[in-house]
């Protein structure tokens, strides 16, 4: 049996130079890591991303602590944090307006204390503002996920052709008083300088928002919006045989009487006939068609696809950013519950003071080399300091919370427009088996996917709905028609 498992043993075929040897020494945790990493790529197998803290310890087994113990400490920090969320956000922003005299942020709490809207524009994007504010794209189809409050940003684009951000806002809801708050500050923080014109989807209460605080700039809406629209509100037969020639209308026309003219004889169509929906349209007309707009200035935007694109690198953000303490902003730094001043106060002094000190030395090689011996025993006196205080040097214990809380979080209210819950595969498949089609009336699949769509005219699809709204039966005869 030993002879047998002595066959089974597989040894590397790799050069001498890389087969580890006992007793063995490296300069560094890096350059040992390294030489394993190569050994292990060059024998065939993966090597384990060991961290320092695992070598110097003789191994995972003999750190003490587990990956669950990790994840338990996490979450009872996340518990510690739990309804300090606005405060956190607030404090973050006083911070932030003490660095930069510049930053701008406003706020707005309801009856219980509670955060309801909230808005904030940094230098670099009101720098922006003056240079590319001619345009400005607003779209609020991104919320967030915790409390469901609306994120609303502002964006536009450079001489670069680049999406730029103005400024950033958060709502509690879509209405008018809403937007109506949120422009307001957006023009206190723009110094009161308008765009000329700016691009929304068609909400109502955007609309009447716009013009009680922007009453001379021009509203326009989003084309790509209403032309998505067309798939809903027109028959699925028309929609196949008339859509591009109703999109070549809207974009190639080149003035208002060749669009209306074009227009009014695509409307000559039966199919066309008493629908209410692109009688509306055709009234807007002049918020929406390149013909009717094309004399103002819009940077090439016609939509708010350029901020809805921006919706990928905000949910990237966001996602590693949990905690609501920014960790640049904590590591190393403890809080008294009995101190008046803030975190972000605090640290925003200390830095100050630092970069002082930092600036003066860093002239000469002989005074940075003092300074550098002065803070590793200054970093050990603190860590001295905070053991003996009885306060672990972990940065997750460094981040304490008051028992009071100033501002309280807002409320999870699913707000109008917001995504809806993601279905499983499973989901999917069941809601599918259910659908009924409108055509021939079996289940399966719809009037989009029917098999019998393509051998049905116009007048048979509409005779069909028509029977189905009034609630009688039609039975489809051997000649394609319904009897």
């Amino acid at each position: 049996m030993e002879a047998e498992s002595a066959d089974n043993i597989f040894v590397p075929q790799v050069s001498i130079s890389r087969i580890p040897k006992i007793g063995q020494e490296f300069e560094s945790h890096e350059e040992a890591y390294n030489f394993y990493n190569q050994y292990a790529r060059e024998a065939g197998f993966s090597a384990p991303n060991l961290a320092y803290g695992e070598i110097d310890s003789g191994g995972p087994s003999s750190i003490g602590c587990v990956e669950r113990d990790i994840r338990n400490h996490e979450r009872n920090i996340r518990e510690e944090q739990r309804g300090h969320d606005a405060d956190t956000l607030i404090e973050y922003f006083t911070f932030e307006k003490e660095r930069s005299p510049n930053f701008y942020f406003d706020y707005e709490i309801d009856s219980d204390n509670k955060l309801v809207h909230c808005f904030w524009a940094d230098l670099e994007a009101r720098r922006s503002y003056a240079y590319f504010g001619d345009a400005v794209v607003f779209d609020t189809t991104y919320n967030t996920n915790k409390y469901s409050m609306i994120f609303v940003p502002f964006v536009g684009v450079n001489h670069h052709a680049q999406t730029i951000l103005f400024a950033c806002g958060l709502l509690s809801d879509k209405s008018t008083e809403s937007f109506v708050w949120l422009f307001s500050k957006f023009l206190e923080a723009m110094h009161r300088q308008p765009p000329h014109i700016i691009i929304t989807d068609q909400d109502a209460a955007i609309a009447k928002a716009i013009s009680m605080v922007l009453p001379f700039t021009f509203h326009r809406y989003c084309i790509w919006h209403i032309l998505n629209k067309f798939s809903e509100k027109i028959n699925v037969m028309v929609y196949n045989d008339e859509y591009h020639m109703l999109v070549n209308i809207i974009k190639n026309s080149e003035s208002p009487d060749e669009f209306e003219s074009r227009w009014a004889a695509v409307m000559e169509n039966e199919a066309f006939a008493n629908n209410e929906w692109l009688c509306n349209m055709f009234s807007i007309r002049s918020r929406w068609v390149p013909a009717y707009v094309n004399h103002i200035f819009s940077a090439g935007m016609s939509s708010s696809q350029r901020s809805e694109s921006n919706h990928s690198f905000f949910k990237r953000w966001t996602k590693n950013a949990k905690l609501g303490y920014p960790d640049d902003l904590t590591a190393g730094l403890s809080t008294d519950d009995s101190s008046s001043t803030s975190l972000m106060a605090r640290h925003g002094l200390l830095s100050h003071k630092t970069s002082l000190i930092v600036d003066e030395v860093a002239l000469t090689d002989e005074r940075s080399t003092f300074l550098i011996g002065e803070f590793e025993s200054l970093h050990l006196r603190v860590k001295e300091i905070a053991t003996t205080g009885n306060i672990g040097s972990s940065r997750y214990k460094s981040i304490t919370r008051p028992d009071s809380v100033t501002i309280q979080d807002p409320s999870a209210v699913r707000a109008k427009g917001c995504g809806k819950r993601l279905k499983s595969g499973k989901e999917k498949s069941i809601s599918k088996q259910n659908r009924q089609c409108r055509i021939c009336g079996q289940q399966g699949y719809d009037k989009r996917t029917c098999p019998q769509r393509n051998e049905m005219t116009n007048t048979d699809v509409d005779q069909r709905d028509d029977a189905q709204y009034d609630g009688t039966q039609f039975d489809r005869g051997d000649d394609g028609t319904f009897t």
